[in-house]
C-alpha cells in the first residue's frame, strides 16, 4: 500500500514544517533588506511552503476529493456480499459494543449521509468452497434482471466475475481515486490486464488487513533467552530469513517433552505461502502490451534455494504446522507465530508481552519487505449490469476513504491491544506490513491457473520428500502455459458459468 500515515503523524510533520517555515521567515525580515536575501537574491525568487493542511482532517488522515455536492438522492447501491464471510464486515445495521463492528456500522451511515444513497446488501455464499456458487448467483441475476452495482465477495470469486465478463473496467470512473492510500498500488498494478482493471480493494474492506501475514513473537521467550530485539534487527535492516532461522532454531526443542516449546508455528500448510512474497518471488507479471506472462521469478535460482532451506526448516523440530486458532503461541509453547493479522483478536487475554513483525526479507540486499495477502479477503467490483455505475464508483471510493480514516486504526487496536501512538515499534511494524502488501495477478486468479500459482511452492516445501522446485514446476509447465493463453485470450469476456 501506499504510505499512509498513523494517528497523528502527518499533523506533526505539518506543524514542524510550518514552524521552520515561520522561523525562517522571521530571520529573513530581521536581517535582510526589504526586497533581498542573505544570498542577493530577489523576494520574487524565494520559495514558500504551500499549506496543505486543508487536506488532512484533524487526526492526520488524508481527505478524499469527493465533491461536497455529489448526490444521488434516494438512490439504492445494492451488493451481492458473500455470505459466509468470517470477518465482521457485512449486515452491520445497528450500534454494536465490538469497535471495528461499530466502526463499519458508523462508516457505512457515513456513507450513505454523504452520498444520500442506502446500502442493500444481498448475500450467498462466496467463500473458498463456494465460488462457482457465487459466480452463479451473479450471472443468474444478470440474466435475469435482477441487477446488482457491486460485487464484494472472496477475492478469487470476484475475480472469477470478472473473468467471465461480469464486471466493468473501474479505470473509466475517474472518481475513484486510485492515487490515494486507501488503494494499494501493487493490486492496482497487478490486477490491471490489457489495459483494465476489473476489481479492487484495500481499506474499503478489514479483511484485507486482517488477512495480512506478519508474525507475533513472545518477548518474555525472547528475553530469556537473551535472544537478540526483532525491532533493531527489523530498524537496522537486518531481519532476514537467515536471522529468523537462527532465532527460532535458538530455542531448545524437545517434541518429546509434555509442554514442548517451539521456536516457530503455523496453524496449517497454507501459512507457509507467507514466505514466497517474502523473498520477493512472484509467479506472473505483465508484458509491455499489458497481457501476463509467467514471470521468471516462478522457477528462478532464487525459489530453488528458498525451497531447500525451507523445505530443511520446516521438517526440522523447530517448526510445528498445527497450531490452531496459535493456542501454542497463547499457551506460551511458541516463540514465533507465522500467521495472518486477524489472528490478534485471540491475543488481549494474554498475560506475557509480546510484539509484531513483518515477513523478514530474504537477504538484507532485497529492497523492502513482501507481505503475503490470505486469499479470504473481499474483493469489489463494479458489475457489468449495474444501473447505477457512476453511484457504484462514488460509493467504492467513499467506502474506502472512510475506512481508511476510521476502521483501519480500529483494527490496529483489537490486534495489538493498544493505540498507535503507545506502541510505536509495533505501530511501524504494523505499517510495513500494510505498505509492503504483495498481490501477485496469478496468485489472486488462483482458479484460473488450476491453482498451480500457489499449489505448487506450498506443496513443494511442506512434501514429505525434499524435491527440487524446478523439478516440480517443470512436472506444471504446459498447463501453466496454456493457461495463460487462455487468460490473455479470454479475461473480462462474457463466458456461461461453469
Amino acid at each position: 500500500m501506499k504510505h499512509s500515515t498513523v494517528k497523528g503523524v502527518v499533523a506533526f510533520i505539518l506543524a514542524a514544517m510550518l514552524t521552520v517555515s515561520l522561523f525562517c521567515s522571521c530571520s529573513d525580515n530581521d536581517n535582510q533588506g526589504a526586497g533581498t536575501t542573505n544570498e542577493g537574491t530577489t523576494a520574487e525568487d524565494v520559495v514558500t511552503t504551500e499549506d496543505t493542511s486543508y487536506l488532512y482532517d484533524a487526526d492526520g488522515y488524508l481527505k478524499d476529493l469527493i465533491p461536497e455536492d455529489l448526490k444521488y438522492e434516494g438512490t439504492v447501491i445494492r451488493e451481492l456480499i458473500w455470505s459466509d464471510d468470517s470477518t465482521p464486515e457485512f449486515g452491520i445495521t445497528e450500534e454494536q459494543e465490538d469497535i471495528v463492528k461499530n466502526s463499519v456500522y458508523r462508516r457505512n451511515n457515513r456513507v450513505e449521509d454523504r452520498l444520500k444513497i442506502t446500502l442493500e446488501e444481498v448475500g450467498t455464499p462466496g467463500n473458498s468452497s463456494n465460488r462457482e456458487n457465487y459466480l452463479t448467483a451473479a450471472t443468474t441475476a444478470a440474466a435475469g434482471g435482477d441487477f446488482y452495482d457491486i460485487y464484494a465477495s472472496y477475492s478469487m470469486s470476484t475475480t472469477l466475475c470478472a473473468y467471465n465478463g461480469l464486471c466493468r473496467d473501474l479505470l473509466e470512473y475517474p472518481i475513484i481515486d486510485f492515487a490515494k492510500p486507501w488503494w494499494p498500488d501493487s493490486l492496482i498494478e497487478e490486477a490491471t490486464i490489457r489495459g483494465k482493471l476489473y476489481y479492487a480493494s484495500g481499506d474499503i474492506t478489514h479483511s484485507l488487513i486482517n488477512n495480512l501475514y506478519g508474525i507475533f513473537f513472545n518477548k518474555d521467550i525472547m528475553n530469556s533467552y537473551k535472544l537478540e530485539d526483532v525491532y533493531s534487527l527489523i530498524k537496522n535492516n537486518n531481519w532476514t530469513f537467515e536471522k529468523y532461522f537462527e532465532l527460532s532454531g535458538a530455542i531448545n526443542t524437545d517434541p518429546n517433552a509434555t509442554n514442548p516449546v517451539y521456536g516457530c508455528s503455523f496453524p496449517s500448510k497454507t501459512y507457509t505461502d507467507a514466505f514466497f512474497a517474502a523473498a520477493g518471488l512472484r509467479t506472473t507479471d505483465h508484458n509491455e502490451d499489458g497481457t501476463i506472462k509467467i514471470s521468471e521469478l516462478f522457477n528462478s535460482e532464487r525459489t530453488v534455494d528458498v525451497c531447500d532451506e525451507l523445505w530443511d526448516f520446516l521438517h526440522s523440530n523447530v517448526c510445528i504446522l498445527a497450531d490452531s486458532k496459535i493456542a501454542l503461541f497463547t499457551a506460551e509453547s511458541t516463540l514465533f507465530s507465522v500467521i495472518t493479522l486477524n489472528y490478534g483478536k485471540y491475543l488481549p487475554s494474554v498475560t506475557f508481552s509480546y510484539g509484531i513483525a513483518p515477513m523478514p526479507k530474504y537477504n538484507p540486499d532485497q529492497e523492502n519487505y513482501s507481505s503475503c495477502v490470505g486469499n479470504a479477503f473481499t474483493m469489489y467490483a463494479i458489475t457489468s449490469s449495474s444501473k447505477n455505475p457512476e453511484a457504484a464508483a462514488a460509493t467504492m471510493e467513499c467506502l474506502a476513504s472512510e475506512g481508511y480514516r476510521n476502521i483501519t486504526p480500529m483494527v490496529f487496536e483489537v490486534t495489538m491491544k493498544a493505540k498507535i501512538s503507545e506502541e510505536p515499534n509495533a505501530a511501524n511494524s504494523y505499517e510495513i506490513i500494510r505498505s509492503s502488501a504483495n498481490f501477485d495477478f496469478g496468485k489472486i486468479n488462483g482458479p484460473q491457473f488450476s491453482s498451480l500459482t500457489y499449489s505448487i511452492f506450498r506443496k513443494n516445501i511442506t512434501g514429505d520428500t525434499k524435491t527440487a522446485f524446478s523439478t516440480s514446476f517443470e512436472a506444471s509447465e504446459e498447463t501453466l502455459k496454456k493457461s495463460v493463453e487462455d487468460v490473455n485470450a479470454n479475461y473480462g469476456t462474457s463466458k456461461a458459468a461453469s
